[in-house]
Parts: C-alpha cells; structure tokens; sequence
C-alpha cells in the first residue's frame, strides 16, 4: 500500500505547477498594466524628449525583468509537469526537461540574465554616484557565482555522458 500511496504523491506537484503557473500570470498581467501605465503617464505629463527617452528606457527594462521571471516561472511549471506528472507532454525540443538539474539549470542561466538587466536598469538610472559600483560588484559576485554553478553543473553532465 505505501509504495503506491508514494506513486500517487507525485500528484502533490500539481499544487506547485498551478501556483506557477498563476504566478507567471500575474507577472505576464502586471507587465501588460505596466506597459500602459507608463504610456499614460508620458502622456499626461507632456515632458521634453529626453525625459520621454529615460522613462521609456527604464520602464523597457523593467518590463523586460517582469517577462523574464513570467517565462522562467511559466518553464518550472511545465518542467514540473513533465518531470512528474506527465512525460509525453508536446513541447518544443529546446524545452524538454528530462531531469530536476534541467530545470535547475534553465533557472540559473535566466537568472543570469535577469540580474545583468537589472544592472542595466540601474545603469540608465545612474546619478554619478559611487553608489553604482556597489550594486555592480555585489550583482558582478551573484553572477561569477551562478555562472560557476551553472558551468559546473554542465561540466559535470557532459563528463557523465
């Protein structure tokens, strides 16, 4: 009995796979409201084009940070799908997820690229202060890090293959 009550406990990931699946709508959703809010706002307050320029500018990489964490938590929701509940499900070739380090992987390397886009929005932000290599270091050491991680883990797999 407990062997298949273990086998039915696969089902419990459904919870994680909705909720992500939630999760990435709402990102997706509040992105979309973003987009619009910040058209209504260049709208509103009629300033030059150079204003218009960096509001564009930093509201582009914002949106493109809300995407990015939309997609990687629509990709762990169907990762955990595929890894439990359901193998055979239609995806494309570059998003098949044979094991949980797939997925750990897939969510590193986004990673990689939200933090260097958040450092590009900080950078379009900068006021000449010093404050600036700070967040680039303390972003620069989370990068170096996931990077090794995520290059290790990669290193490791094509030396078990």
């Amino acid at each position: 009995m407990l062997p298949k009550l273990l086998a039915a406990s696969r089902y419990l990931i459904i919870i994680a796979v909705v909720g992500s699946l939630l999760a990435a709508t709402l990102v997706m959703l509040f992105g979309v409201f973003d987009i619009v809010r910040i058209l209504i706002a260049i709208l509103q307050q009629g300033v030059d084009a150079a204003d218009i320029t960096k509001k564009v500018a930093v509201g582009a990489i914002e949106l493109i940070e809300l995407f990015l964490l939309g997609t990687v938590l629509y990709v762990i929701a169907l990762g955990l799908y595929q890894l439990f509940i359901n193998k055979e499900i239609e995806l494309p070739a570059w998003l098949k997820i044979t094991t949980l380090d797939n997925l750990k992987e897939r969510l590193l390397a986004t990673v990689l690229v939200m933090l260097a886009v958040s450092f590009f929005g900080y950078a379009v932000t900068w006021d000449g202060s010093w404050n600036i290599i700070a967040i680039g270091l303390a972003i620069g050491v989370v990068i170096v890090g996931v990077a090794y991680t995520l290059a290790h883990a990669i290193h490791d797999k094509e030396q078990e293959s």
